[in-house]
């Protein structure tokens, strides 16, 4: 794991509550997968997890793709600050989503919060926070201090057999009407 509950005890991505049960760490685990497979297509997610577990050392690759780091494109330098980076946004408005609503004996319901409070649509939250990871993974337009931009420039880094392995499937931004 890459992301850890520890990465959710400040603002801006403060989940509260976390030592009341496992959920929260057993759903991480699982949900860091499919975002990088997502984001990474599953060859180089496999080849990434494989070049991690080696018993030997780490090739400088994995560790830039993991950590984070500098990379120069159109005469500038940028910096791709690695995988939590991305992630953590992605996995607070994903948990913030996952939480509004709760499933009880009586049916889906949605908790009105302590007395005196109004318990507000999360989906403002929801469309900034998967936002915020959609800029920093990028696209050919945005090429600048993100994930895309440092796999372009480092495509040599990431092939097998002489063909890239890397499979980008464009993220896409939402509203809070998720449009």
């Amino acid at each position: 794991m890459f992301v850890d509950s520890t990465d959710f005890l400040a603002i801006p991505y403060k989940i509260p509550n976390q030592e009341e049960t496992r959920a929260f760490v057993d759903w991480i685990e699982s949900e860091e997968a499919k975002i990088l497979k997502e984001v990474f297509g599953l060859p180089l997610y496999n080849a990434f997890i494989e070049g991690l577990e080696t018993s030997g050392a780490i090739d400088q690759k994995w560790i830039d793709l993991r950590d984070g780091a500098e990379y120069d494109y159109s005469d500038s330098t940028y910096e791709y600050l690695g995988l939590v980076d991305f992630l953590k946004p992605e996995i607070y408005s994903r948990w913030v989503a996952l939480n509004y609503r709760k499933l009880t004996t009586a049916g889906v319901v949605i908790n009105q919060g302590v007395q005196n409070t109004i318990t507000n649509n999360p989906d403002v939250e929801f469309a900034q926070y998967h936002n915020e990871f959609v800029v920093k993974i990028g696209n050919i337009c945005n090429q600048k201090n993100t994930l895309y931009g440092f796999l372009t420039v480092n495509e040599e880094d990431y092939e097998e057999d002489g063909e890239v392995i890397w499979v980008f499937t464009e993220q896409k931004l939402t509203n809070q009407f998720n449009l």
